[in-house]
């Protein structure tokens, strides 16, 4: 979420093509072409790549993250309309994570082009760490003091809630910053992979990428569903990593038109395969059934591919100036409507709020996420504080 606001344009370098004659000039055209040869050197491009696109997905995929959360009532199965609404935006807006980590890898894996690996730590450090640790504290507090969740054998309990900010369960959905934080101590050594063979890095990262998807990815849904153990990893891409690979490789590099169409409907596919077969599979067995669930899975692989390359090729900066304005005043404050947005959930919960109905998971989410961003653009205001704990 952070990370869209450091984005460097990446320059891509010219080519242009100067002829040096080697030997004394022939009679003929053809000798001359023949004792021609081609020398190049890079000059400064009229105009840079955008990476507007990065903020747009990091507000869709916060918004994205508020309606999973008020979309609650998935977890409780049924066999009714109201969970098949559940289903369906559960499934739609489920590439929330995925988005993330692959906005976190296409701004953060070319760090070195900017600042020093002790300058990219301080910089996490303060813009995810400090707010991760002030609003764990304030978890923990409300828990106990207002939403009776935390009992005071355990906010008296040292081991569990040294326990709880180790493993972000705290506040439950607080588990995303362990990945993160794992993802940004691999940044520094990924960013090594050739940094100055742009063709070799190119490759290293599409076999690791790919190897990755076939090793743990699809092969453990292939043999889930066969009924065959299976326990190979490639370490190296194991977890969020791969996305933060992917993340980068697209917006660092062009993909064929012909190839976008693929992952597009591959896209498709997925977010059909991981509605209908949830709704199927959960009907046989009258619970939610998790085989075509999961963020390292299948359907949400191809779904959140295909959604962050369809921004990257889509040119923002066409819009109106003022609605761009707008869209990077609102993405300042999408880490904030992360890490709050769950209270005021908890909160209208709490006062009797029916958070099952269709118009609190659909409008419900839109107020809360426009109300957060308000509330954190106005402590943003207070000097020091506000960007302290809502970088």
């Amino acid at each position: 979420m952070q990370e869209a606001k450091e984005n460097v344009v990446n320059e891509p370098k010219q080519d242009v093509i100067v002829e040096t004659n080697v030997e004394k000039q022939n009679a003929t055209n053809e000798v001359k072409q023949e004792t021609t040869q081609l020398s190049y050197v890079n000059v400064i491009p009229n105009k840079k790549n955008s990476t507007l696109y990065i903020t747009y997905l990091n507000i869709l995929a916060c918004f994205a993250v508020v309606v999973l959360h008020a979309n609650g009532v998935f977890w409780s199965f049924s066999k009714s309309l109201t969970w098949i609404s559940a289903n369906f935006l559960e499934c739609l807006f489920y590439f929330a994570v995925p988005i993330f980590f692959m906005c976190s890898g296409a701004t953060l894996l070319n760090y070195r082009e900017r600042y020093s690996t002790k300058q990219f730590f301080v910089k996490r450090i303060k813009k995810t760490v400090i707010p991760y640790i002030i609003w764990s504290c304030v978890a923990l507090l409300l828990g106990y003091f207002v939403y009776k969740t935390i009992s005071y054998e355990n906010i008296t309990d040292f081991r569990w809630i040294a326990g709880g900010f180790l493993n972000g369960s705290i506040e439950s959905i607080y588990w995303f910053f362990i990945p993160l934080f794992c993802f940004y101590l691999c940044i520094p050594l990924l960013s090594l992979i050739s940094p100055t063979d742009d063709e070799k890095r190119k490759k290293v990262f599409k076999y690791i990428i790919i190897a990755g998807f076939i090793v743990n990815i699809l092969l453990p849904l292939l043999f889930y569903f066969l009924k065959i153990q299976y326990s190979m990893n490639v370490i190296v891409v194991s977890g969020y990593i791969i996305y933060g690979l992917l993340g980068y490789y697209i917006n660092k590099y062009n993909i064929a038109k012909k190839w976008r169409i693929v992952f597009y409907i591959l896209g498709f596919l997925g977010l059909c395969a991981h509605f209908f077969g949830t709704w199927g599979l959960s009907y046989r067995i009258d619970a939610v059934d998790g085989a075509l669930k999961g963020y390292l899975n299948v359907p949400c692989f191809f779904y959140s591919m295909a959604i962050f390359l369809l921004f990257k090729n889509i040119n923002f900066d066409k819009l109106h100036k003022k609605i761009n304005i707008i869209i990077k005043w609102i993405s300042s404050a999408t880490f904030g409507v992360y890490l709050i947005h769950i209270f005021l959930l908890k909160l209208l919960g709490m006062v009797g709020v029916n958070t099952g109905s269709i118009w609190f998971r659909t409008l419900g989410a839109v107020a809360i996420f426009v109300a957060c961003v308000v509330i954190i653009k106005l402590v943003q205001l207070i000097p020091k504080v506000g960007k302290t704990i809502f970088p």
